[in-house]
């Protein structure tokens, strides 16, 4: 499965960063100050204001999450004077965004390993947009994973190559048709969603790949002679 690529138009990104900062900027406040009271000796009181700080953490990870968004669709269209992004070696970019979310693999106790395939080490530019969105993707194999990730990589003829593995329960089969549609479920689809888009600024394509049984597999492929 290939999802399509329907690039929204260049003022979709001015909107994602209109909305990024106008949740993130209040956001440090609300939380220092909840996150204080919910120390109180109240214990309902407490709760309360837990689950409210955690909901304002959750919201700080949505805007992060559209300002990625936004930095992609910037670099795509050169809309800033700004939006030029470095090229990066493959492995660099791999090992930038499992190095991103070691904190969240040490919480779930999680281990997330990184193998070469071997051949090329492509330098590939959008470099910010590959490794937000192969984040999104390691971050998703860490939800679902028992013990492990796995994140292989490799190219050849100037092309690039990922999979990430999770020896989780996999995905089922009325799941897997909804996989990379945004908010397909109450608590999941905007990760994949995401990895989606900000590939597709990458000239990559991502799918699920169902021959993985147990667990799940992703494969992130970019042809080469793509710039």
């Amino acid at each position: 499965m290939n999802p399509a690529d329907d690039s929204p138009p260049p003022q979709a990104g001015a909107l994602a960063r209109r909305i990024s900062h106008d949740v993130r900027s209040p956001l440090g406040v609300i939380v220092g100050v909840l996150e204080g009271m919910s120390s109180a000796p109240n214990a309902s009181s407490a709760q309360m204001l837990s689950l409210a700080a955690r909901s304002c953490k959750r919201l700080d990870w949505l805007a992060r999450r559209l300002q990625w968004f936004a930095q992609a669709q910037a670099a795509r269209t050169g809309a800033t004077a700004d939006a030029r992004d470095p090229e990066m070696r493959l492995s660099a970019i791999v090992r930038s965004a499992v190095d991103s979310a070691e904190a969240a693999a040490g919480r779930r106790g999680v281990t997330v390993a990184v193998e070469s395939t071997g051949g090329e080490d492509p330098e590939l530019g959008h470099s910010a947009a590959w490794t937000h969105a192969i984040e999104e993707i390691v971050h998703n194999a860490l939800r679902h994973a028992a013990s492990r990730v796995l994140v292989r990589h490799g190219g050849e003829s100037g092309g690039a190559l990922l999979t990430v593995d999770d020896d989780g329960v996999g995905v089922s089969d009325d799941r897997a048709a909804s996989l990379f549609e945004p908010f397909a479920t109450s608590n999941s689809g905007f990760g994949l969603w995401l990895g989606t888009r900000l590939l597709s600024h990458c000239s990559a394509q991502i799918r699920h790949d169902a021959a993985k049984i147990p667990g799940a597999r992703f494969v992130i492929e970019r042809s080469g002679g793509v710039a």
